[in-house]
């Protein structure tokens, strides 16, 4: 009797160490995954807005950016015409994810950005957040500036950035409008590469 107890009682042992260890092994791959999820789906995200062309850019309810950032926005214009305060809006942008400011980057976009399609702003918000932490600059060159009405510009340009995983370089175009006194991206889309 105190045999058979014995043997029972090594045998729910056994199952027990071996439901642990299951469990460590299930956990362990589970982290793994969402490790390789979360480096995978921004670069498919943005690979597929910039292949059909989709805006791929939005915000979230960012905290104040630096008072260096909304100083260099909030001030009147004092004589610099509107593609000179856009193309400084740009450059603090770029700037903003180089340093990977992440508030003030995502102040950059107004309230009323255009999402991706099917995507939430807190999604996209996510996205990018993982995106900024992951690379290491971001340069833009050959700008170009239209503006559509008063409060309204067009900006065009190749956008550089560099990751430890990749280099990427895709022409880029914003859609700003001035809200409250501040450029504010309204859409953002890639050209498809070619």
């Amino acid at each position: 009797m105190e045999l058979l107890e014995t043997i029972k009682r090594q045998k729910e042992r056994a199952w027990r160490l071996r439901r642990q260890r299951d469990l460590a092994v299930g956990l362990a791959a589970l982290t793994i995954v969402v490790a390789i999820a979360s480096w995978l789906i921004p670069r498919w995200i943005e690979e597929a807005g910039a292949l059909y062309g989709a805006n791929t850019a939005s915000t979230m309810n960012a905290a104040e950016p630096p008072r260096r950032e909304r100083d260099s926005q909030e001030s009147p214009a004092r004589g610099r015409s509107i593609e000179e305060e856009v193309t400084n809006v740009i450059s603090s942008w770029s700037g903003a994810w180089s340093s990977q400011d992440i508030e003030p980057y995502l102040d950059f976009y107004s309230s009323r950005f255009e999402l991706p399609p099917g995507m939430s702003r807190s999604s996209w918000e996510y996205l990018r957040r993982v995106r900024i932490m992951n690379a290491d600059a971001k340069s833009v060159s050959d700008l170009e500036v239209v503006v559509l009405a008063p409060g309204s510009a067009r900006v065009r340009f190749l956008e550089a950035y560099r990751s430890p995983h990749s280099v990427e370089s895709v022409p880029k175009t914003m859609d700003l409008v001035k809200e409250s006194g501040r450029w504010r991206i309204l859409s953002e889309r890639t050209a498809p590469p070619s």
